[in-house]
C-alpha cells in the first residue's frame, strides 16, 4: 500500500512541521538574562532622567536666588549712597530680572526704623517665586545718620 501525503493548497503537508510565522519551541522571547539586562538598563536610564530634572530645576532656582539677591544688593548700594537724611522706607514695587519697574515676578521694598540716636536700620526686602513658592531676600544694615 502506497502511503498518500496529503496536499492543502497545493503543498505537501508535513505534520510534524510548524505553520509559518509561528515560532519553533524555545527560540522566541526572551530570556531570563536579556530581560534583566533590560530592566537593569531602563531602571539607569530613568535614574539619570530623574537626576537631570533635578540637576535643572535647582539651577532655575538658584538662578532667581542669584538674581533677588543681585536686586537686593543694587538698592542697597544705592541706598547707602544716598545722604542719611534721604534714606526712607519705600513701598513695594514689582520688577523685571534685569532690575527695570513692570510687571516682573520680583517684588522690592525697603524698611527703614531708627535705632538709637544715630543710626538707621535699612532692610532691602526681595520677593520671588520659585517652585510654586514664594521665597524672599532681605538684606539688613546700620547708616551712621546723625541728626
Amino acid at each position: 500500500m502506497s502511503s498518500v501525503r496529503p496536499r492543502c493548497l497545493g503543498r505537501q503537508f508535513d505534520r510534524g512541521a510548524q505553520p509559518s510565522g509561528s515560532p519553533r519551541p524555545g527560540s522566541g522571547g526572551f530570556t531570563l538574562a536579556e530581560f534583566l539586562v533590560a530592566a537593569t538598563l531602563f531602571g539607569v536610564a530613568l535614574a539619570l532622567g530623574r537626576g537631570i530634572m533635578v540637576t535643572i530645576t535647582a539651577d532655575r532656582q538658584a538662578g532667581e536666588q542669584s538674581r533677588a539677591v543681585a536686586l537686593a544688593v543694587d538698592k542697597m548700594e544705592r541706598l547707602k549712597a544716598r545722604p542719611s537724611d534721604q534714606v526712607l522706607t519705600e513701598p513695594a514695587v514689582q520688577l523685571r530680572a534685569d532690575g527695570t519697574q513692570g510687571s516682573g515676578p520680583y517684588r522690592r521694598w525697603v524698611e527703614v526704623s531708627t535705632e538709637g540716636d544715630f543710626t538707621k536700620a535699612v532692610e532691602v526686602h526681595v520677593e520671588y517665586p520659585t517652585g510654586g513658592q514664594k521665597r524672599s531676600v532681605i538684606l539688613r544694615t546700620l547708616i551712621y545718620a546723625p541728626k
